[in-house]
């Protein structure tokens, strides 16, 4: 077999590169096709990433620390919402409908 061209490998790893994308967008597809996959990955968004949560703290190491967590997530939340955007808009309503009503209370409902 003769040695590859360059624009030959450059095509095959352009090829290998939109294979991998697209299996990661099957598997995110998969994953957000189940109540228990939603409930996963907003648990993963909210709770681990703490997007909705402030990163400020007295410590700049563990604010820098916090931000990148917050990135991550955000980073996911804005994929979530260009490849699955059904899914995800499902999985913010699964959410809130687990909130216990009155669980949650803003500044503006308080007498």
């Amino acid at each position: 077999m003769p040695p590859q061209s360059l624009e030959e490998r450059r095509d095959e790893q352009e090829l290998r590169t939109k294979e991998a994308v697209e299996e990661s967008r099957r598997n995110l597809r998969q994953v957000m096709s189940s109540s228990q996959g939603r409930a996963f990955v907003f648990e993963l968004i909210d709770r681990e990433c703490g997007v909705s949560s402030a990163s400020f703290s007295e410590s700049p190491n563990t604010t820098a620390y916090l931000e990148g967590q917050r990135s991550v997530g955000i980073a996911l939340q804005e994929r979530l919402k260009l490849e699955t955007r059904q899914l995800y808009l499902l999985l913010l309503r699964e959410a809130f409908d687990r909130v216990p009503e009155g669980a949650v209370r803003h500044e503006t409902d308080q007498e």
